[in-house]
């Protein structure tokens, strides 16, 4: 996996099959949330306002859409450990 997002990117969720444009993107460090204007492949960060994104969804660019196999293993590990 390579690339980054920047703010403003618009993205392909694969498994919603939709466009969203990105917002606003942090770095996470420690338990603080950092605004920053990209997050490169490897960053940890999160997204903000992007409504139809969710757990273990896919997103791309949309000219070059890329589907992976989905996790169902992890899936189960968490719902054995949440309460």
């Amino acid at each position: 996996m390579t690339g980054k997002l920047e703010n403003d990117n618009e993205i392909f969720l694969v498994n919603a099959n939709k466009k969203e444009k990105v917002g606003h993107l942090y770095c996470i460090i420690g338990s603080k949330q950092i605004e920053v204007d990209k997050i490169i492949a490897g960053d940890i960060g999160c997204i903000a306002k992007v409504d139809s994104l969710s757990t273990f969804e896919t997103f791309c660019e949309p000219k070059n859409v890329v589907q992976y196999p989905p996790v169902n293993s992890l899936n189960q590990y968490f719902l054995l450990r949440i309460y």
